[in-house]
């Protein structure tokens, strides 16, 4: 899944199935620079605990996030807005294309990530 930002990952529960609906909860990252990603060693973070625990995990790397370069550093003098409109596609997307519980959707982050949750 790719925004404005960049790529975006989504885990999926662990053991799923298609025909269950299930939670999501959506990872901020902090920076507003930093990216998100489920390769080493952000696997032993919260996020696969998430998944494990049967949740459907949404890592967005939303306008602003790093290394997508001059192009896409579309959040200066916008925070809070262009990335949060990324984020909130990034959750419409999985929303409407897989078997998520719309009743129970959370959402976490960390350093800037905290000031997009709030």
């Amino acid at each position: 899944m790719s925004g404005a930002g960049g790529c975006s990952e989504l885990l999926y529960p662990h053991s799923y199935d298609p025909n269950r609906r299930y939670p999501m909860v959506v990872v901020v990252p902090g920076g507003p620079a930093w990216a998100t990603r489920s390769a080493w060693p952000n696997t032993f973070f919260a996020w696969t605990g998430f998944s494990h625990a049967g949740y459907f995990v949404l890592l967005p790397n939303p306008r602003g996030s790093y290394g997508q370069g001059e192009t896409f550093k579309g959040n200066v003098k916008d925070f809070g807005h262009g990335d949060l409109r990324d984020i909130l596609a990034g959750v419409d997307e999985v929303v409407k294309t897989l078997p998520v519980d719309t009743d129970r959707i959370g959402i976490i982050g960390w350093s800037y990530g905290g000031y997009m949750t709030m």
